[in-house]
């Protein structure tokens, strides 16, 4: 299943936007013991999972958002995939992928910094609200977790202009 998430932002705020962006979804798709915290940005609270992984994946998204904004551009994607763990049954020839199960499109709108700030911050907090709700009318498509670890299925984010 693939959720699309569209928020406009301006350049000097993409990155901090993402971040919001992908720790919401991160934290939704968490399965195991974690600290649950939250975090603000442009008056828009938004949970985040304290754990070292998730913290990672969150900080790199940030830090390859903010390489894209050198070149100033009118988008950015974020592309968050999460995989089904299958027992790999290798041949010689063929390499076997995990499925994806689920796929969240984060598309960043580049504002001028003087666009209206409050249809900001209610974009902001309406993706938020739009992930959580997506996320948790969409549990019965995530696949058997056959692992204790906190992120148990393997995730990868791709940024990209």
């Amino acid at each position: 299943m693939t959720f699309t998430i569209k928020v406009s932002t301006p350049l000097n705020q993409a990155s901090d936007a993402s971040a919001a962006l992908v720790s919401t979804v991160l934290f939704h798709r968490c399965f195991g013991t974690i600290k649950p915290a939250t975090n603000e940005f442009c008056g828009v609270t938004y949970p985040v999972a304290v754990h070292t992984e998730t913290e990672q994946l969150v900080t790199q998204a940030r830090k390859d958002v903010s390489k894209l904004m050198l070149s100033e551009p009118t988008r950015i994607f974020l592309n968050i995939d999460f995989f089904e763990r299958k027992s790999k049954k290798s041949s010689w020839f063929a390499k076997q992928q995990d499925p994806v199960w689920e796929s969240w499109k984060l598309e960043l709108n580049i504002v001028k910094a003087d666009s209206d700030r409050k249809s900001q911050t209610t974009a902001l907090r309406e993706a938020i609200m739009n992930i959580s709700m997506k996320a948790d009318s969409n549990k019965t498509q995530v696949p058997p977790i056959t692992s204790t670890d906190v992120v148990p299925f393997p995730v990868t984010i791709d940024v990209h202009i």
